[in-house]
C-alpha cells in the first residue's frame, strides 16, 4: 500500500438525516434533482441551496482554517460529514469519492432517542408534515409502524402553534422539540429491535450498521480527520 496526499478535501454536511447519509453510501451525493430524477426519497433541509441542481459543499482546507462563516461552521459541527475527495464537481458525485463518514466527537456516544433527526428553522408547517411523513416512511423499511394518533397529535400542537403567531416563537420551538423527540424514540425502538439491544444505541452505533450494509468506509471524528488517503497499488 501507498499513501497519497489528498489535496481537494470537501465536507459534505447532512444533519443527522439518516435516510441521506444511507442513499449517499448507495447512490453517491446528489443534488434534489438527482433525487427526483433517480426516485428517491428528499428531505428537503433549511440549509440545502434554493437551487435544487446544487448542494452545499465546503472545503476542509477552509474549515480549519476558520474561513467559513459562523452559520456554515455551525452547521458542519452539528451534523454527520461524509468527507470526499475531488478534482473537479460533477453532480452526482460517485460514491467511490466518498473517503471516510466524520461525527462530531461531542455526538458520537449521545443516545439515538436524543437526535434531532430532521431540521425545521425556517420552515412551514406544510413543509415540517411533508418531511416527518418522508422520514417516516423511510423508516418503515426498517420495520417501523407508525402510531398515526401520535403524530396526528403532535401534527395538531404544531399547526395550532404556527397559527399563534410571531409573538409565540418559544411555543413553536417547543412543539418542534416535542415532534423530533416522538421521532427520536421511534427511531432508537426501531434500532433497538434490529441490533437485538435492550440497552442505550449511540449515534456511532446508528451510523455503523448503515455503513456496515453499504460502503463500510472508516468512520473518524470530524475534529480528527485523516488528510492522507491509503491507496492499494
Amino acid at each position: 500500500m501507498r499513501k497519497e496526499q489528498i489535496n481537494d478535501i470537501f465536507l459534505y454536511p447532512i444533519g443527522f438525516d439518516i435516510s441521506r447519509l444511507y442513499n449517499s453510501l448507495i447512490h453517491g451525493i446528489m443534488s434534489e434533482d438527482n433525487y427526483k430524477q433517480n426516485g428517491v426519497d428528499f428531505i428537503k433541509s433549511s440549509y440545502d441551496p434554493v437551487d435544487t441542481d446544487q448542494i452545499n459543499l465546503y472545503k476542509y482546507e477552509d474549515f480549519v482554517n476558520d474561513i467559513l462563516k459562523k452559520r456554515e461552521i455551525d452547521y458542519i459541527t452539528n451534523s454527520i460529514c461524509l468527507v470526499i475527495e475531488l478534482s473537479s464537481l460533477v453532480l452526482p458525485i460517485s460514491k467511490e469519492n466518498i473517503m471516510y463518514i466524520a461525527i462530531p466527537s461531542c455526538y458520537a456516544d449521545t443516545n439515538i432517542k436524543e437526535i434531532n433527526y430532521l431540521n425545521f428553522t425556517n420552515m412551514s408547517y406544510e413543509q415540517i408534515k411533508n418531511n416527518c411523513e418522508t422520514f417516516l416512511k423511510i423508516l418503515e423499511k426498517y420495520g417501523f409502524e407508525k402510531d398515526q394518533d401520535k403524530y396526528d397529535n403532535s401534527y395538531g400542537v404544531l399547526k395550532y402553534s404556527y397559527n399563534l403567531g410571531k409573538d409565540f416563537e418559544e411555543e413553536l420551538e417547543d412543539a418542534r422539540n416535542y415532534l423530533n423527540e416522538d421521532i427520536g424514540y421511534d427511531v432508537r425502538d426501531t434500532f433497538r429491535k434490529i441490533l437485538n439491544k435492550k440497552n442505550d444505541i449511540t449515534l456511532l452505533d446508528l451510523v455503523n450498521y448503515l455503513n456496515e450494509k453499504t460502503l463500510n468506509l472508516p468512520i473518524v471524528p470530524l475534529e480528527d480527520i485523516p488528510l492522507m488517503k491509503i491507496k492499494i497499488k
